[in-house]
């Protein structure tokens, strides 16, 4: 009996509890893979400085509230573009995407489901990474849709000469009623995202990670998290004769208004 590939990934997105309120979820997880990703790629090279760079995409076709040639509200968010520098989607990373259930990151904490919770709340996903393997710089893109699990990108091309290695990966078209409950203002998105992220933030030598919304605004979410009331306390522990340490942190941030 053939396997109905589209039927397990409707299903796979069906059983995903996503209220519209946790809309930025998607987001979230394709930030964690990229920190993953940099953090493979400084196992393998401890002088790679980490950088994420997070685009937001809007609905240009909404209209837009304005007072004279002022804009009083901005076009709703449709999407967001995540790129790093990090190990990339090589064949290891590319086969556990196109595997569900995927332990390849478990002993990250990661269940190899995210990726259906991106079509659960966009309508399309895309990958475009430049990767290494065997000593040479390759490319390799591929779309993810309900009807296709990764449509392309089984064969790596060659690559332009001066590329660098790195990972894009495109949420696009978002859903109703996702796109009702979204954050507008790119400082929202940026509180969300640091308050997601801030063990990482917290982290010396953390990637930098930047929001941008073209044409507007940059946010540098680093300084965003330095420039916070963040008081911390580490506990140290033994257990068996093993040595722990916790360390906690209460963040105070302003109100998140959309």
């Amino acid at each position: 009996m053939e396997f109905d590939l589209e039927g397990f990934i409707r299903g796979s997105i069906s059983l995903a509890p996503t209220p519209p309120r946790k809309c930025l979820l998607p987001l979230y997880e394709a930030v964690s893979n990229s920190i993953h990703g940099i953090q493979e790629a400084q196992t393998l090279d401890r002088q790679v400085k980490g950088e994420i760079e997070i685009t937001i995409r809007r609905d240009a076709r909404q209209d837009v509230l304005r007072a004279g040639d002022h804009k009083v509200d901005l076009c709703p968010v449709d999407g967001f573009d995540i790129r790093d520098n990090g190990i990339g989607f090589n064949t290891p990373h590319f086969d556990s995407f196109n595997t569900a259930f995927s332990q390849l990151k478990r002993h990250l904490g990661a269940k190899g489901r995210g990726r259906f919770m991106w079509l659960k709340v966009f309508a399309r996903a895309s990958v475009e990474s430049i990767l290494e393997e065997h000593g040479k710089l390759l490319q390799r893109g591929f779309a993810f849709t309900i009807e296709r699990s990764s449509e392309g990108g089984q064969t790596p091309a060659t690559t332009p000469d001066g590329a660098k290695r790195m990972t894009l990966i495109k949420l696009e078209r978002m859903r109703k009623p996702f796109k009702d409950h979204c954050p507008k203002h790119p400082e929202a998105i940026a509180g969300h995202l640091v308050r997601r992220f801030v063990e990482f933030l917290a982290l010396p030598g953390s990637p930098t990670m930047t929001l941008i919304d073209p044409g507007t605004t940059s946010i540098n979410l680093n300084d965003w998290f330095k420039n916070l009331n963040v008081k911390a306390t580490q506990t140290a522990f033994k257990v068996n004769e093993k040595d722990f340490s916790i360390k906690h942190m209460l963040l105070t941030t302003p109100a998140i208004n959309n």
